[in-house]
């Protein structure tokens, strides 16, 4: 995984997401933050769609 990469999952998920990132190579752990970036997706994206139009 690159720097990237974790620096991405670690901006979705916050530290969870960061030391998740650091298991190395990716594990079950890698599954279950994609998992859970999946489950948190659509909730994130329609905060920040509301952000756009009421701005």
């Amino acid at each position: 995984m690159t720097f990237f990469e974790k620096l991405l999952l670690a901006l979705l998920l916050g530290a969870p997401g960061w030391l998740l990132a650091q298991q190395d190579p990716p594990s079950l752990q890698y599954d279950i933050a994609f998992g859970l970036h999946s489950y948190y997706m659509p909730f994130w994206v329609s905060k920040f769609h509301h952000f756009n139009k009421s701005s």
